[in-house]
């Protein structure tokens, strides 16, 4: 069976955290299939989420490598493992209202009056 070399499609995902609402987000994937036995995916996806005044950006990053140990074939059970990342982004609401600024490059974080 044919499935092709690289493959890309969007992603729908339901994020219900116990502090802020549930909501829908979406994100996108892609996958490599270079050998009959072996595929790797790589998936980012994007929430945003509001509490207390402060807003959190997410970005859940995903890498994958599936193996398929009777092959490519219609009924195609495999084996998967991989590893996964969040870049996250906090904006204060003193920063959301452009009241303060984040001084770059400072660790600690510093912020400054504007």
């Amino acid at each position: 069976m044919d499935i092709g070399f690289f493959s890309i499609g969007g992603r729908a995902v339901y994020y219900d955290p116990k502090d802020t609402q549930a909501n829908w987000f979406g994100g996108a994937q892609v996958r490599v299939n270079p050998f009959k036995y072996l595929s790797f995916e790589g998936s980012a996806d994007y929430r945003e989420q509001e509490a207390a005044g402060t807003t959190i950006h997410t970005y859940p990053v995903q890498v994958s490598a599936l193996i398929y140990p009777l092959g490519h074939s219609r009924l195609a059970p495999f084996l998967l493992g991989g590893g996964g990342w969040y870049y996250t982004t906090v904006k204060l609401d003193l920063e959301a209202r452009g009241m303060v600024k984040r001084v770059p490059n400072s660790r600690p974080q510093l912020v400054k009056l504007v």
